[in-house]
């Protein structure tokens, strides 16, 4: 999933993150906001900043990205609108081997409600939004090499001695085989409250929730190979095209590692503008926002 955006070239560690003009908390080991917890369900548009304005709260050094909340007057009657969604990755996939990887699945479902009331004076936005998923990565085989000493079928030392070529023979140090499964769960809250009694002044108040837990499961298995001398070798062009080497015994790892992140987000605010004229506009912000989650 895209998660960050770069501005003029920086690193996203260099943006500023808004969400209805506030600043937004990370989830990760780093000041660039994962935007991909904001639901495109639960938002009206964004605005993008590549130089500095005198109405941001907070700005970044090479950009800001403001994110707005669906905004229930902008629509002029009330809405109803769900999704369900099906999603696979990974079709068609094969390992280096020719193997096919097992597909991933997901489900995506979303729920929104608009309407307004009191001649449209009084406007209210409710949305949710679950995602759930895994992945698998491509399973890996690798392998890491060394440079044992190496005799021909006659005993004589061709290779990796004494005034002899060195050759660093592949799998001679050892084998290993990987594979990877990430899980994916999100939910998505909004809840938006907008009052405009006059074309001059507006006041509102919104609520935004999200949860995220992810994970990723490693298993891996490696072997040494070689514990001593690579015998009745036969060396081509500096290569060794086949021989004979001892396995080496009580070599064999086996490891089975899980990653998580926990992370939940609010954010709420009461925002309030008044137009005095063409020229001039006053507008106040209150806006808590936390991070509850960790790694």
């Amino acid at each position: 999933n895209a998660t960050n955006v770069s501005i003029r070239g920086l690193g996203p560690d260099f943006n500023g993150y808004l969400l209805n003009g506030r600043e937004q908390t990370s989830t990760g080991d780093s000041r660039a906001v994962d935007l991909s917890v904001y639901p495109a369900e639960l938002i009206g548009g964004a605005t993008v900043y590549k130089t500095g304005d005198a109405g941001l709260m907070t700005a970044g050094l090479a950009g800001t990205i403001d994110n707005h909340l669906v905004d229930p007057l902008a629509y002029g009657h009330m809405i109803i609108a769900g999704t369900a969604e099906r999603t696979k990755n990974g079709v068609g996939i094969k390992t280096a081997a020719g193997a096919a990887v097992p597909e991933g699945k997901g489900n995506r479902y979303s729920l929104s409600y608009i309407d307004q009331f009191a001649d449209r004076r009084l406007g209210i936005a409710l949305g949710f939004v679950h995602s759930e998923g895994d992945s698998n990565s491509l399973d890996r085989g690798g392998s890491w090499g060394n440079a044992p000493p190496i005799f021909d079928t006659t005993g004589t030392q061709v290779a990796n001695g004494t005034g002899l070529p060195s050759i660093n023979v592949p799998f001679a140090g050892g084998l290993s085989f990987e594979g990877d499964k990430k899980t994916d769960k999100r939910d998505g809250g909004a809840l938006i409250l907008d009052f405009k009694p006059n074309d001059s002044f507006t006041s509102e108040l919104d609520y935004y929730y999200a949860k995220i837990k992810t994970g990723t499961k490693k298993q891996f298995v490696k072997r040494a190979s070689n514990g001593g001398d690579i015998t009745n070798a036969t060396v081509v062009g500096g290569v060794v095209e086949s021989g004979t080497f001892t396995m080496s015994p009580y070599s064999l790892i086996d490891h089975n590692e899980n990653l998580f992140q926990n992370d939940t987000i609010q954010s709420a605010g009461w925002k309030n503008s008044l137009d005095f004229n063409d020229t001039w506009l006053a507008a106040e912000w209150g806006h808590p926002s936390d991070n509850l989650g960790g790694i």
